[in-house]
């Protein structure tokens, strides 16, 4: 059966098949036991739990549940974004926020709820398949899509799944086809181009961006990066398997889908994730201070601030809610500083008179806002084009004698402002933030 959620419609919820397995049993056994899918008679098929999947891709499977993918329905700050959106439109937004962060529970038709969640205990959903997020069933289960933007995918829900191989052979768990798509960057760009639901402003363009970068001429593609460890480095080949059965491959893509947020990146056993995300935030951008000078009471820094390796603009996807800026501190020979640009106030906020990368959007009142549903027009977009430098000068005021200074600049990053956190009800010490250094530069400013 065929389903376009561009339509905005939604099948409805079925009998889950449960099935019940232990992955220390034999390979033989394992497949006997995982036929029952597709030799059970059902009146239409029903998506698999993840640790199904995880029984023949096992590497796929543990990296899968520790990404953003597998986080998607149930990540804190996602859902209460998503509850605000729910109460403040009636839950009519549910199904426009779901449909890439709970695809299933939207096919299912559990999502749109009967009332609106009135907190994230409402937003708990029965099955686990729909709970968990983007799931494995979900993406190998997509044919095509109708447009590229706001979940237009069309999913063939049947056995058959797909992949980026010719020759896989799933032995009659369940059936396979070969997938171009998913070796695409439109198969990413389905649920990474999103327009507002009702004025159609433009609100998350990555692909958009990674259209105008040059890469797509080059054959790059998301995958090389967020499905990559090598993050676009050479060489771009992992060798492995794609299942416990299946041959050795040149190359198996990791399914951490590695991104910025590495909010949740720190409970045990997700120490591989976070290392990645890191290498992928620092290895986007690059610092060089081209010039300082002390005159008139002032020091003024000048700083070469590159997007070297991100395929899109820095910072990309909600801009409204990332925050990328420049630091500038100037220390004496003690270690003392003299000038610190950039600093966070005491409510964890930048200074206003900071360089910052980010999308400011405003509601109908003309107030800034980072909830993405009220937005009414974008009042600035201010980032880092790929493959692009922008010359910027930091100044600030500071008394100081002769002698050798040190001058550092830092490109921070962080995914979401103490703003966007209370704008939405998060609870104070429910999720910490970080501020990440992306890239650093340092130099002397000499005053006779």
């Amino acid at each position: 059966m065929l389903m376009n959620l561009a339509r905005g419609g939604g099948l409805r919820r079925g009998l889950w098949l449960g099935v019940v397995f232990a992955l220390t049993v034999g390979l033989t056994a394992v497949v006997g036991m995982l036929q029952s899918p597709s030799a059970a008679a059902q009146d239409e098929y029903h998506f698999l739990e993840p640790q199904m999947c995880g029984a023949c891709h096992q590497q796929q499977h543990a990296q899968w549940q520790r990404s953003l993918h597998a986080l998607a329905h149930t990540e804190p700050i996602y859902d209460r974004y998503f509850i605000q959106a729910s109460q403040e439109s009636g839950g009519e937004l549910e199904v426009y926020c779901a449909s890439c962060h709970t695809p299933i529970g939207v096919l299912n038709g559990t999502i749109p709820f009967a009332e609106p969640p009135s907190g994230p205990e409402d937003t708990v959903l029965a099955s686990k398949v729909e709970q968990a997020g983007v799931s494995c069933d979900f993406c190998h289960s997509i044919e095509g899509y109708t447009e590229i933007r706001n979940a237009s995918y069309v999913v063939d829900r049947s056995n058959i799944k797909r992949g980026p191989y010719e020759d896989a052979d799933a032995q009659g768990f369940h059936e396979t086809a070969h997938s171009p798509l998913h070796r695409s960057a439109e198969f990413c760009a389905i649920c990474h181009v999103v327009d507002h639901p009702v004025n159609g402003i433009h609100l998350e363009m990555t692909y958009q961006e990674y259209l105008e970068s040059g890469y797509p001429e080059e054959g790059v593609i998301c995958h090389d990066c967020h499905m990559n460890r090598n993050l676009g480095d050479e060489p771009r080949r992992l060798p492995g398997k794609a299942s416990l059965l299946g041959p050795d491959r040149d190359h198996v893509a990791d399914h951490y889908f590695v991104g910025p947020n590495i909010v949740f990146a720190d409970e045990p056993g997700a120490e591989d994730l976070k290392e990645l995300s890191l290498k992928l935030l620092r290895k986007a951008a690059s610092l060089e201070i081209t010039g300082s000078t002390y005159e008139g009471g002032r020091i003024s820094v000048d700083i070469d601030v590159t997007n070297k390796g991100a395929g899109h603009s820095i910072p990309s996807g909600i801009t409204e809610l990332r925050q990328v800026w420049l630091e500038v501190i100037v220390t004496d020979g003690d270690g003392n500083a003299v000038m610190h640009a950039g600093a966070l106030d005491d409510a964890g906020e930048i200074n206003p008179d900071t360089v910052v990368y980010t999308t400011i959007v405003k509601d109908a009142e003309g107030n800034a806002t980072t909830k993405f549903w009220l937005t009414e027009e974008k009042a600035s977009d201010y980032r880092i084009p790929a493959r692009t430098t922008l010359n910027e000068t930091v100044s600030a005021a500071a008394q100081l004698g002769p002698g050798d200074y040190t001058v550092t600049a830092n490109l921070l990053y962080r995914s979401v402002s103490p703003f966007g956190l209370g704008e939405v009800g998060m609870p104070d010490g429910e999720v910490t933030v970080p501020v990440i250094p992306m890239a650093t530069a340092q130099s002397t400013l000499t005053i006779e």
